[in-house]
């Protein structure tokens, strides 16, 4: 690799608020050797910018290692957090180097804040797009009595940082570039940030007898901060395939947070807690595609999404899926596999018609883990190298 790659520095910009686990940075899905490691093969050393909240988690992955650091920015929530905290963050980010390359994980209130001051700073910078604003900000997947107005704002942000951007790289094939379209003389880039190298794949499919003869399993991996991923729509949805229905059913929730408790009582007034379980938050990727392996369909019914990283994970287990038809899961599940948000009745009928037909099962399994293959790591990479060597 060319030394000039080799001696400039990256910062990156994020709206993540992430925990730290024995006084350090961490993360379940964003630490090093999952997201921050891949800059290092073109960054001489890379900064991520980011929310760190003092809440100590034990299961937690560090965010920085070799060539990686982490510069914490106020822990801002809300508007009023935000004015008390603002000349802080200002502070921070204009002292911030010239002569580094600059990457936006838009959208975001902290990306869009640095946006301003590079402008102001006559910095260039690179995007990646990984959500739609207009779904982030959407009715359901945000109760702010100023969530229309901001709403409004962030979309038409992310399409001004897109058109100023000298580089833009998108988690989608073509769906956020139609909504935010690049900078029209400038490279674009479209890749997925998640690692799935080739031993990560499911070595065979499922077949139908794998679905006859047992309670069938039905799984969903997300973070429970909001209900953004839609696990109240799915316990809702799976209560009626229980008592309805009459299906012979378990439920099996990966992932924590604050609203977990929300759940877990709402699976108890629902009267279907002794088939739901809880598994939290599970330590290392090899935990979570056990329990892939050990359910029977993948269920995510988000409100938002870019390019649902839980969604291909699953797939690359040959576990057929249904999720939501928001931000670029369109590209992943052909239209029978998606669900409108919020479409609770949609949801049921959809499960119900997948749950009682082992041959479909058995075939979207062989579809699911030939379209993740797509997205493997050697596939991918290139793309994403091409995006960060276009910074320099």
């Amino acid at each position: 690799m060319a030394s000039l790659l080799t001696r400039t520095g990256l910062n990156i910009i994020m709206d993540g608020r992430f925990k730290v686990t024995n006084e350090q940075p961490s993360s379940h899905h964003m630490h090093y050797k999952r997201f921050a490691e891949g800059y290092t093969k073109v960054f001489s050393h890379v900064n991520l910018l980011a929310r760190v909240l003092p809440i100590e988690d034990p299961l937690g992955l560090p965010l920085a290692g070799p060539q990686v650091s982490v510069t914490p920015l106020p822990a801002i929530r809300g508007i009023v957090s935000l004015l008390r905290h603002g000349l802080e963050l200002i502070n921070i980010l204009w002292r911030l180097p010239r002569d580094e390359a600059y990457i936006l994980r838009i959208p975001g209130i902290f990306p869009s804040i640095a946006w301003m001051i590079l402008l102001l700073r006559r910095i260039p910078y690179g995007v990646e797009v990984v959500a739609d604003p207009a779904d982030n900000f959407g009715p359901r997947a945000m109760t702010h009595p100023l969530r229309p107005f901001l709403r409004f704002v962030m979309i038409h942000l992310t399409r001004w940082q897109c058109r100023l951007a000298t580089s833009t790289a998108y988690v989608t094939a073509r769906l956020l570039q139609q909504r935010y379209p690049p900078n029209s003389t400038g490279p674009t880039f479209s890749y997925t940030d998640l690692n799935l190298p080739e031993e990560s794949f499911a070595r065979s499919t499922r077949k139908a007898a794998t679905f006859k003869g047992k309670p069938l399993t039905l799984i969903n991996v997300a973070a429970m901060q909001q209900t953004i991923k839609g696990q109240d729509l799915l316990l809702d949805a799976f209560a009626k395939l229980v008592h309805h229905h009459q299906l012979n059913l378990k439920l099996v929730f990966i992932g924590d947070g604050s609203h977990r408790p929300l759940f877990e009582a709402q699976a108890e007034s629902l009267g279907i807690r002794k088939l739901v379980t809880f598994k939290g938050m599970l330590a290392g990727g090899a935990a979570v595609a056990k329990a892939l392996d050990e359910a029977d369909l993948f269920v995510l019914p988000s409100r938002q999404e870019g390019l649902p990283r839980a969604l291909l994970e699953a797939m690359s287990r040959a576990l057929p899926s249904v999720a939501s038809d928001v931000g670029g899961v369109c590209e992943l599940l052909p239209p029978d596999c998606l669900v409108l948000p919020d479409d609770v009745q949609q949801l049921i009928d959809i499960l119900y018609r997948k749950l009682t037909s082992p041959v479909q099962l058995a075939q979207e399994s062989a579809e699911n883990l030939q379209k993740a293959k797509l997205y493997s790591l050697a596939s991918q990479l290139p793309r994403r190298l091409a995006f960060y060597r276009s910074l320099i």
